[in-house]
């Protein structure tokens, strides 16, 4: 009797070893085929095809009599069934379903990472839920009936169908996902569309503006072209009108026999002609708002060494002017202080005969100009004036009387004004072995020409 009781239990217990045998070789070549279907389901369209697809995976895991799929409602998170086979029991799904939500069945089931398992409504069968959730949400649920009250079921098949579950999960992201590029697609292609539109159209009015305003700059350039032909032409003019009034000053000093009055008419002449060679220079520069000044000032001297030559013939003249430009409005009035001082020092500096150096130096510095004429002459005699000038005010050196004939001249006084009212500058005179006059003045803005 032993020995039978035994040998029954030795064949149920091989029998038992070869189904399991069976079933872990089954449970292996289903997650060695995992992979495939993982591939599978990412292919399908529609929540529909992942459901058909995972129904066959599971069905191979776990023989339910029923299956259903819920999927979450995303804007409602309302369960609706997807999928139910056989489709005759939806209604009975339906209600097992309600049952289920009621108990607080589902709150378990969420929470359950393998699923659980509950009795239906009149306890005769056996209901597995398992939640179809990502990482981040749920997805929907899954339902699974047996008839029977309950059923022997391997735990590596619920490990399996976790793992098939959470597969289908991704690929219901996976489709949420690619539904939502494709919207998003639409709506660029859209906006792109009408972006093209825009640009289009707004290309065709940039074509047109700048046709219109290629034809404006033509029509500036040519007119900008007038303007300057136009200022040469009124600094020729002047300068022209200029030459005949040194003209007549020269044809009336031939008749005068006075010889201080012909020194007036001399001086005259001279201050015209620093004027007129002002004209001279922009009428034959390219730039018409500015003059080379040390071009002008070596034209300037030398008319002025040519008018005194008879009286001057060994003076050394140097003229150090670093690469300054000065427009009308400043290149007038240095002119004719430089016209007034360098005749000053070649009437009183030296004796006549005598040999002398006579420096004019002009260099920037910031937006400052200073002018220095310097000669090495005798120097004015003791009593002449030395004289500050500042914007309006003139400060007389205390202890120094005037002497008429030199500082009070009228060259000297327009040299005051010129500096005061048409420099807002200074002047300081100084000797020392010579005269040597200091002029600074603010360099104005280069003006362009303007209309």
């Amino acid at each position: 009797m032993d020995q039978n009781n035994t040998s029954d239990h030795q064949t149920a217990r091989i029998s038992y070893l070869e189904e399991n045998r069976r079933f872990t070789r089954n449970a292996l070549e289903i997650a060695l085929s995992l992979g495939d279907f993982q591939k599978q389901i990412h292919k399908q369209a529609s929540h529909e095809q992942v459901f058909e697809e995972t129904q066959q995976r599971i069905k191979q895991l776990i023989p339910f009599d029923i299956s259903a799929f819920y999927l979450v409602d995303q804007e409602t998170s309302d369960m609706e069934m997807s999928l139910c086979s056989p489709k005759n029991q939806i209604d009975f799904v339906e209600d097992q379903f309600e049952f289920i939500i009621d108990k607080g069945f589902m709150a378990w089931a969420i929470r359950e990472p393998r699923g659980v398992s509950t009795s239906s409504k009149n306890h005769e069968k056996t209901i597995f839920l398992h939640v179809i959730a990502t990482y981040s949400r749920i997805r929907g649920v899954f339902v699974g009936i047996f008839h029977e009250p309950q059923k022997s079921i391997q735990d590596t098949s619920y490990d399996l169908t976790s793992i098939v579950l959470r597969n289908a999960a991704n690929a219901l992201e996976s489709i949420e996902y690619y539904g939502l590029l494709d919207k998003q697609g639409l709506l660029l292609k859209k906006a792109h569309d009408e972006l093209e539109t825009r640009v289009a159209q707004r290309t065709v009015e940039l074509t047109r503006a700048n046709q219109l305003l290629q034809k404006e700059v033509e029509e500036r350039k040519q007119a900008q072209k007038n303007k300057e032909i136009l200022l040469k032409e009124i600094h020729h003019r002047v300068k022209n009108n200029m030459q005949i009034i040194l003209s007549l000053l020269k044809m009336q000093a031939r008749q005068i026999d006075d010889e201080r009055l012909m020194k007036f008419y001399k001086e005259s002449q001279d201050r015209i002609f620093s004027m007129a060679l002002v004209h001279e220079q922009l009428y034959q520069s390219k730039d018409l708002s500015c003059i080379d000044f040390r071009s002008y000032v070596e034209k300037l001297v030398r008319n002025l060494r040519a008018s005194f030559d008879q009286y001057i013939p060994d003076i050394v003249i140097t003229i150090d002017i670093k690469e300054v430009e000065m427009d009308i409005d400043l290149a007038i009035p240095c002119g004719l202080i430089i016209n007034e001082l360098v005749a000053n020092a070649f009437k009183y500096a030296f004796s006549k005969g005598e040999t002398g150096i006579l420096l004019i130096t002009m260099h920037p510095k910031k937006d400052m100009l200073k002018l220095v004429i310097k000669d090495n002459g005798i120097g004015m005699q003791d009593g002449i004036e030395t004289e500050e000038i500042k914007g309006q005010g003139i400060r007389n050196a205390p202890g120094i009387n005037k002497t008429p004939g030199i500082n009070n001249t009228l060259g000297i006084q327009l040299v005051k004004n010129l500096v005061t009212h048409q420099l807002s500058g200074q002047i300081k005179m100084r000797q020392n072995h010579g005269t040597e006059y200091t002029i600074s003045f603010r360099n104005l803005a280069r003006k362009e020409l303007t209309w």
